[in-house]
Parts: structure tokens; C-alpha cells; sequence
């Protein structure tokens, strides 16, 4: 989709948030009661993200 306010908005609770890719000044929203694996930002051309020490979590999230 595009042209939303938020790319993944989450409200309810107990839920997992990992391996999602989002862009956007508002990628993420998330409620309290969640888990979800960190959320990296790449934004502003970081080229190799590996050198961002949480990008190489299994779970982590991107945003740019």
C-alpha cells in the first residue's frame, strides 16, 4: 500500500513483530504487551548495513 500514515500498526497484544520492512517517517507503531526483534534504520543511504550491529539479529525489523 501506499501513502498510508504507518506501515505496520499494531494495537492488540500479545503478538510477535519481526523480519518486516517498512518506510516512512511513521514505519512502526506498536502497542505495549507486544514483543518484537529491534527496529533498524537505514534510512539516509546507509549502503552495507551489516556494519549496524543490530541489522544482523534474525529478527530484526527494517525502516528507511
Amino acid at each position: 500500500m501506499v501513502g498510508n500514515d504507518r506501515g505496520i500498526d499494531v494495537d492488540g497484544i500479545l503478538n510477535l513483530i519481526f523480519k518486516n520492512t517498512c518506510s516512512g517517517p511513521s514505519s512502526f507503531s506498536i502497542g505495549s504487551n507486544n514483543s518484537y526483534g529491534p527496529i533498524v534504520n537505514i534510512g539516509g543511504g546507509v549502503g552495507d548495513v551489516s556494519v549496524i550491529s543490530s541489522s544482523s539479529h534474525p529478527w530484526a525489523n527494517f525502516q528507511f
